[in-house]
């Protein structure tokens, strides 16, 4: 009975990554006034810019907290696979990774 209800977190996990989109979303317009998109260049350097500041979101909540602020918000956390701890650096980068991947995909 344990296992099933500890990893029924679906509808909490959905609204913790919109939670975390719209906290992204409030970061990258930020970035977007100090980076105007006027040119190619400069969308090419916001657009990395922005990739960066939601690894660096991402990988530092998972890697030192253990969740981002929306997991936080609904009580979720990533763990390694032993469930005793924080996932590493690399993991976390792992974890992130597809996601940076289709981001930078045209």
């Amino acid at each position: 009975m344990y296992i099933k209800q500890k990893y029924q977190t679906l509808i909490p996990r959905i609204i913790a990554q919109f939670i975390d989109g719209v906290i992204f979303l409030l970061i990258a317009n930020i970035s977007d006034f100090f980076i105007p998109k006027t040119s190619s260049p400069a969308f090419l350097v916001s657009s990395v810019f922005q990739m960066l500041l939601a690894a660096l979101y991402f990988v530092t909540g998972y890697v030192k907290f253990g969740c981002t602020l929306g997991k936080k918000i609904m009580g979720l956390r990533v763990l390694n696979l032993q469930e005793n701890g924080y996932i590493s650096f690399s993991m976390a980068f792992m974890r992130i990774s597809v996601w940076l991947f289709l981001e930078a995909a045209p």
